[in-house]
């Protein structure tokens, strides 16, 4: 297989311009949170704001291991085809697959989190929705994470 013939793939390990673009949100989404009021001082819209930042923040650091990991599992398949070895060439594509559906979870997780916390008026139920979506963030990081042995 020469990258050239899977020119999707090819772009997922050859996309370091991308890596640019997250080092400067990263960098933007750190300094925010120095901008936002300190939780002293009670007011619900201040701890909202932070809980929404500890959201936002969960989300792209999950993104980040998601991007990491497609591009790590695209030069694998390239190697394990170079390489004449299906069996690892037959892992890696099941594992790209299941990490593809894993985007498509959290991209899902993501949108519902914006319908239902939008939804709420009183701050306890916007505290405890968040929560619920900081923590389906959070298990995702988690299982993004996880060593699986082959």
């Amino acid at each position: 297989m020469d990258r050239a013939e899977c020119p999707h793939l090819s772009r997922i390990v050859s996309n370091d311009e991308l890596w640019e673009a997250v080092r400067d949100f990263d960098r933007i989404l750190a300094e925010s949170l120095g901008r936002l009021p300190e939780t002293d001082n009670g007011h619900p819209t201040i701890r909202i704001g932070r809980e929404l930042h500890g959201l936002a923040f969960d989300h792209f650091h999950l993104t980040l291991v998601f991007r990491y990991k497609s591009k790590e599992i695209a030069r694998g398949i390239f190697s394990s085809f170079e390489m004449e070895n299906p069996v690892v060439l037959f892992n890696l594509a099941r594992a790209f697959v299941e990490h593809t559906s894993s985007i498509a979870y959290q991209e899902n997780a993501l949108k519902k989190a914006v319908s239902d916390i939008s939804g709420k008026q009183i701050e306890d139920q916007i505290h405890k929705s968040i929560e619920f979506h900081r923590d389906i963030a959070r298990r995702l990081i988690t299982e993004a994470k996880a060593v699986r042995l082959l």
